[in-house]
């Protein structure tokens, strides 16, 4: 059986997570290790694991052992046995929301760390396309943005790329301060616009997996913050280019294809913050997806931005 035949189940949350904090030898043995516990017992033959790793090339028992010799927060050691802690334990230990669904990922990318940093990457467009900041992304993986990059570049991540609709007025020429801004002039419709640049689109063909015990921790969650945060708790600051933090510190949803959606989020938005909606099959000459944006300022009322 080939390795892009057998797939492995991970959790985008928990991997962006695990690379923030330098996890990902250990976490790539759990998650392997999980997938040769498939009745739940939590329990596995440290020489199981080993065989499973020499039979596919995956690593050299060096490897294995120099991660089982640590300390670790996805197993407890027991002479030749792994005892697994389960995944909303490891959740509650990386401080993560489990938002997204689980994502089963070819086991040809486990033979690497490099490989298997990409197929992370990747795997948190699974399921729908996200509209997200390289500058966020590299927050929430603790990594530069040359690394990204060349993360979605090595994962074959497909991506559009979008612009904002400006009200401005284009000018004959354009500011050198709007151009800093990612201001740029454009063909929209056949007639010269004034629009700024945003955020890359990311999807990717990966496919997801039923959510499962994940939706404990959605049930849990929405228990916790049925009570009003007191006056300073809300998240207020936002990433350069990306959207606001949220709860779990993941990325508030700052992009929406419904204008329905976005006006609901227009309620609980911060004054100065911004959301924005598609203009569904709206494209410039040079092929950008144009989106509109919308604020909301002390006085009170959503205007359009730009």
């Amino acid at each position: 059986m080939g390795l892009w035949s057998v797939t492995i189940k991970s959790y985008p949350d928990l991997s962006l997570a695990v690379m923030r904090r330098r996890l990902e030898p250990q976490y790539r043995f759990w998650l392997l290790a999980r997938h040769l516990d498939p009745k739940g017992s939590s329990r596995i033959p440290i020489k199981r694991l080993r065989t499973f790793l020499v039979q596919h090339h995956l690593c050299d028992r060096k490897t294995l052992f120099r991660a089982l010799n640590q300390p670790s927060i996805f197993w407890v050691k027991y002479g030749g046995t792994l005892k697994l802690r389960g995944v909303l334990k490891i959740a509650d230990a990386l401080d993560v929301e489990l938002r997204s669904q689980p994502v089963m990922l070819p086991l040809a990318c486990f033979c690497s760390l490099r490989e298997l940093r990409a197929a992370f990457v990747a795997s948190y467009f699974a399921g729908k396309p996200r509209t997200i900041a390289i500058d966020t992304l590299a927050i929430l993986t603790g990594r530069t943005r040359r690394s990204i990059i060349r993360y979605l570049d090595s994962s074959h991540v497909k991506r559009t790329r979008n612009a904002m609709s400006s009200v401005r007025r284009p000018s004959r020429h354009l500011h050198p301060d709007l151009a800093k801004e990612g201001y740029f002039h454009t063909k929209v419709d056949g007639r010269y616009r004034l629009v700024k640049r945003m955020p890359n689109t990311y999807e990717t063909d990966l496919e997801t997996a039923p959510r499962g015990i994940t939706r404990k921790q959605t049930r849990r969650t929405s228990l916790s913050t049925e009570e009003t945060p007191p006056p300073g708790d809300e998240p207020r600051s936002s990433p350069e280019g990306g959207a606001s933090s949220g709860p779990g510190g993941s990325p508030r949803r700052l992009y929406y294809r419904k204008q329905r959606a976005a006006n609901r989020a227009l309620q609980s938005l911060s004054p100065g913050e911004t959301v924005y909606t598609l203009c569904p099959g709206r494209q410039d000459a040079l092929g950008f997806q144009l989106w509109r944006g919308y604020s909301t300022y002390e006085r009170g009322g959503p205007i359009v931005s730009g």
